[in-house]
């Protein structure tokens, strides 16, 4: 489904074995040890290395800090993409159309155009999911809009739990709306 010119994105299910973007980008929050979610099954692939990098302190996931990892096993994508959102509780839809717009400029500095992303929180806050992929894409779009008009295709893959998906399109069409 193309959202707007430049930007195609997918809806993926089920567990992170076998993706093959070139980047997996996850929400990471500063009050979630272990990771959950998303987060905690790539930690899971990795043997706990995100774990062990927040106890150490090497990495806090502050709200914008960024993190790349390029893991050599365990997981298919080629780089690993973690982008502070700080407490969970403060997630609402303008912290989530602001770590859109980090992760696409994260991206774009690593020059990688194919990535799949989850939706921080989905299923663990109060928010509908449709307002949070909703909220999520658009501060992508704002961003590769702002940086990447007339340059190549960015092909963004939403992750998401089965029982979510309709609710996820359902964002999906409502960014498309707006």
């Amino acid at each position: 489904m193309t959202l707007y010119e430049g930007m195609k994105v997918d809806v993926l299910t089920g567990p992170l074995d076998g993706r093959t973007p070139a980047a997996l980008v996850l929400g990471l929050f500063s009050d979630e040890r272990p990771p959950r979610g998303f987060p905690g099954e790539a930690d899971w692939h990795l043997n706990g290395l995100v774990s062990r990098l927040l106890a150490a302190g090497k990495i806090s996931a502050v709200e914008g800090e960024q993190v790349a990892i390029l893991p050599r096993w365990r997981l298919s994508p080629k780089t690993l993409l973690l982008i502070g959102l700080g407490s969970s509780d403060h997630l609402g839809c303008d912290s989530l159309h602001e770590a859109g717009r980090t992760i696409a400029g994260a991206l774009t500095a690593l020059a990688l155009d194919d990535f799949a992303v989850d939706i921080p929180g989905a299923g663990r806050c109060s928010l509908p999911i449709p307002a949070m992929a909703s909220s999520l894409l658009r501060g992508m779009a704002d961003q590769f809009d702002r940086i990447k008009r007339g340059k190549r295709t960015v092909s963004a893959r939403i992750l998401g739990e089965k029982h979510y998906v309709t609710d996820i399109f359902d964002g999906i069409n409502e960014f498309h709306r707006s």
